[in-house]
């Protein structure tokens, strides 16, 4: 029977691919629409029966960036790779949810406080002063929703988990290559270090700058160290390793003070739980050659510069007269909020209409208000709680490991979301959400006897 499907399948391909070549001979956009048609119907058939690839090819998809935007309203909006791959997983999943998949859907009751943000904050888009700016910002808190969900269900095992975060470890690496290599490209070494001091955001790319791009390395190298010291191999150690430093050396590039410092809260934080004898002399290694990278790194001295100096910067009093404007805001619209990234249309002190509160608290109560903040905060709080409590009760050394970097990622990204847009962000908040959506899975399978015999596939 399976090899009777198959070789109908075959001959349908076959023809499929002599009306390509028949299309692509009379009429070029004839066949490059059928060809389009034909990939993604070959996509979805794959993709249909593995969600986990699909969730690898959004997520690395991203790195392609942006490539064009959408006019309207006399306003431009980006479009990226990500949204175009990310539409399309989402029919994916609908027609997976639509033919039978409810019985397998699995949707916890702490996930309705992030579904109910959802939907206030669709409504205050609605309701808003532009709508489209508001609706451009909601679709990433939609997209950031719906990845949480997307991984808890898809990243269902012990195996996939391994998986996934080897997938954002190397994902983080392919960032921190691309940014070395556009470094490398601006001429020798004195070249390179006056352009990153001319202009400040030299590092990023089509769909973010240096302050951006940093959040990305704070949420991945905790987790990278956490798996360095759990891998039970030396190449896989030493690997690590290399990669940690690719990365490393990426985030001192940035030059970003809020990135830098959140990062190094979080790394003390790990450091002062995973200290013991069986992992001493793992960290002094890596503590030394992280020294060396930093000492002997012509970057650092204009990092520590800019860190020493920054109350006395313009960015520090824009900052400032940003929080007190802000602070207007909320007194005067604070149940409903002004909607997603409209606070510029209320704000005296502004450099665009689109601009952002740069302080992730400050920002939710000016933009959703009351409600939408504790609902929000309500799913932050118990996504930290829920890593914490796991993080007591586990006894796995690996397990302990894997949760307490999470804990301290966890930690370094709400640190640098204080002074920087990063939840705002759609990149961010896709990859922040995958990992932390697997992070919630895997807590439950671990609580639950059922899940954790499924967890050992």
């Amino acid at each position: 029977m399976k090899s009777r499907i198959l070789s109908k399948f075959s001959l349908l391909l076959v023809f499929e691919i002599l009306l390509l070549v028949l299309s692509l001979h009379y009429d070029v956009i004839v066949g490059v629409t059928f060809f389009s048609l034909v990939i993604l119907v070959l996509g979805y058939l794959y993709f249909y029966k593995q969600p986990f690839h699909l969730l690898i090819f959004i997520l690395f998809s991203m790195l392609i960036g942006s490539f064009g935007g959408v006019k309207t309203g006399g306003k431009s909006f980006g479009m990226s790779s990500v949204d175009l791959t990310f539409t399309f997983g989402l029919f994916v999943l609908l027609i997976r949810l639509i033919v039978g998949w409810p019985e397998k859907t699995k949707f916890p009751k702490y996930f309705w406080a992030y579904t109910l943000f959802i939907c206030w904050t669709l409504l205050g888009s609605l309701l808003a002063h532009d709508r489209m700016r508001a609706i451009a910002g909601w679709h990433n808190h939609f997209f950031s929703f719906i990845s949480c969900v997307f991984a808890y269900n898809v990243v269902s095992s012990r195996k996939l988990k391994n998986l996934l975060i080897t997938a954002v470890i190397l994902w983080g690496l392919f960032l921190a290559l691309q940014q070395i290599y556009y470094i490398s490209q601006l001429g020798n070494l004195k070249q390179s270090m006056a352009m990153l001091i001319i202009r400040k955001n030299l590092v990023g790319n089509s769909w973010g700058k240096s302050n951006y791009l940093a959040a990305f390395f704070v949420l991945i190298i905790p987790i990278t160290l956490s798996s360095l010291l759990s891998s039970g191999t030396i190449k896989g150690k030493l690997l690590l390793s290399l990669i940690l430093t690719a990365l490393s050396a990426t985030m001192i590039l940035t030059l970003s003070r809020g990135g830098i410092i959140a990062l190094l809260i979080a790394l003390l934080i790990f450091l002062f739980k995973i200290i013991r004898l069986r992992t001493f002399f793992p960290i002094l290694i890596i503590l030394i050659s992280l020294g060396f990278l930093i000492v002997y790194n012509p970057f650092t001295s204009i990092l520590s510069k800019r860190i020493s100096e920054a109350n006395k910067t313009d960015s520090y009093f824009s900052r400032v007269n940003l929080y007190n404007d802000i602070g207007t805001v909320i007194t005067e619209h604070p149940i409903e909020g002004v909607g997603l990234v409209n606070l510029g249309y209320y704000m005296k002190f502004k450099s665009k209409d689109g601009v952002h509160a740069h302080n992730l608290v400050l920002g939710m109560l000016g933009e959703t208000g009351l409600i939408g903040s504790l609902l929000y905060f309500i799913f932050l709080l118990y996504l930290f709680y829920s890593l914490v409590k796991a993080y007591i009760r586990v006894h796995n050394l690996n397990d302990k490991l894997f949760l307490w970097g999470g804990i301290c990622s966890y930690i370094g990204c709400l640190i640098h979301s204080m002074v920087e847009p990063t939840f705002d962000g759609l990149y961010f908040g896709i990859i922040f959400w995958f990992v932390f959506g697997t992070f919630l899975r895997f807590i439950d399978n671990s609580t639950n006897p059922q899940n954790m015999e499924e967890s050992r596939v």
